[in-house]
């Protein structure tokens, strides 16, 4: 996987896993929704599909010294949503004619939190600056391109990450304004090579 999103997918993966844990102990059902026949069919030669699914997540990303993290469902310490929210809305489009070649696409209504790592405090283990509801979009323009096997096979500079934007409520209750971006743009065929864009904005 790429260096940077395969340390976060395994923290995704690990978070999925406590989310199912948590939404079975709430009472609702932890299997995800998938929606696979609003797409074309992959039969008779066409080779392109639309999968879309539903699911609980987190992401965050550090632009020191402050930590923006984007949740669905309740963390751990004393900030963040109190309830489950709506989960991610997620769509994928396999072309066919590229093996593995997978485009993404996700968006959903998130409980944004924004924490300064330098100083330590109660809210996941920094001091709270900011909290509130706020939009997150996940786009990737080639999901499987870490793949080792498929290196060499792919064409494109590989693009994807993450953006938000919110108005959140500060400690001294005033409104802040948040917008935030976590981008990567790598090339599959050399995986040291790659530039980072990492934005957390408060005010």
């Amino acid at each position: 996987m790429r260096p940077l999103r395969l340390i976060a997918g395994i923290a995704l993966g690990t978070l999925l896993v406590g989310c199912a844990e948590q939404v079975t102990e709430s009472g609702l059902s932890s299997a995800p929704s998938f929606n696979f026949t609003n797409g074309p069919s992959v039969a008779g030669g066409d080779n392109v599909a639309v999968f879309r699914f539903q699911g609980f997540w987190f992401w965050y990303w550090t632009d020191a010294p402050l930590r923006a993290w984007h949740t669905s469902f309740p963390l751990s310490g004393s900030c963040g949503p109190d309830v489950l929210l709506e989960p991610w809305d997620m769509q994928d489009v396999a072309n066919f004619e590229e093996f593995l070649k997978v485009t993404r696409v996700a968006q959903a209504d998130v409980h944004i939190i924004v924490v300064d790592q330098t100083q330590l405090g109660p809210c996941l283990g920094a001091t709270l600056l900011a909290e509130g509801m706020g939009q997150i979009r996940q786009t990737d323009n080639d999901y499987f391109a870490f793949d080792p096997y498929l290196r060499g096979d792919r064409n494109n500079a590989n693009a994807f990450g993450f953006s938000a934007h919110g108005a959140l409520q500060g400690v001294d209750g005033e409104r802040k304004t948040y917008n935030g971006h976590w981008r990567q743009v790598w090339n599959p065929d050399d995986p040291t090579f790659g530039s980072v864009s990492v934005e957390v904005s408060l005010h």
